[in-house]
């Protein structure tokens, strides 16, 4: 079961995936256009929080946050995915009221807002038309994000669930309490 390619959907790594920047990752397609495409890994927590990459008097606490690696690409950038009544005027929507992009003020302002906000390191790009070639080799299981897949605090083997749920052939990896011994 996999879909269609666009914003909003969930890139789930194929098993056979061996590339080291993407094997066992999931990543979130922020933009899909003819001159490329650039998306988000979520399941690549760094353990560092975002205070000790930006200045943390620039940001009131509610918009404090660990930092994700988001791809091999811009690794000297922090780039923001966030969801908030103000969303729609920072950065570029992805669907479901997700937005992609934004600065330090934009955070702020998110954060008072009450709104969610996510930080990654650097972000995941295709030029033109190599998304689409991969997707046709099987490289990508493409899903639609379940309820709260975006925001989840806990990542670890939300790529075997996600996997699990897009090939019923591997529907093992799903029920199974510790995937680690498979």
């Amino acid at each position: 079961m996999t879909g269609p390619l666009a914003p909003g959907q969930l890139l789930v790594a194929a098993p056979s995936l061996t590339d080291p920047n993407f094997e066992g990752t999931v990543l979130l397609l922020c933009t899909l256009e003819k001159s490329g495409a650039v998306a988000l890994v979520l399941n690549r927590p760094l353990g560092i929080p975002v205070q000790q990459v930006l200045p943390a008097a620039a940001l009131p606490a509610a918009a404090l946050g660990p930092l994700l690696w988001g791809g091999p690409v811009g690794l000297n950038q922090v780039f923001l995915l966030h969801q908030s009544s103000v969303s729609a005027e920072i950065g570029r929507p992805v669907g479901g009221g997700l937005h992609f992009g934004g600065g330090l003020e934009d955070a702020r302002r998110i954060a008072e807002a009450g709104g969610r906000l996510q930080y990654f390191v650097g972000y995941s790009g295709w030029g033109e038309g190599q998304l689409e070639e991969e997707q046709r080799e099987g490289s990508w299981l493409i899903l639609p994000p379940a309820e709260g897949e975006i925001w989840k605090s806990e990542r670890a083997w939300q790529w075997e669930q996600l996997v699990a749920r897009a090939a019923p052939d591997l529907s093992w990896m799903q029920s199974v309490d510790r995937p680690d011994l498979n």
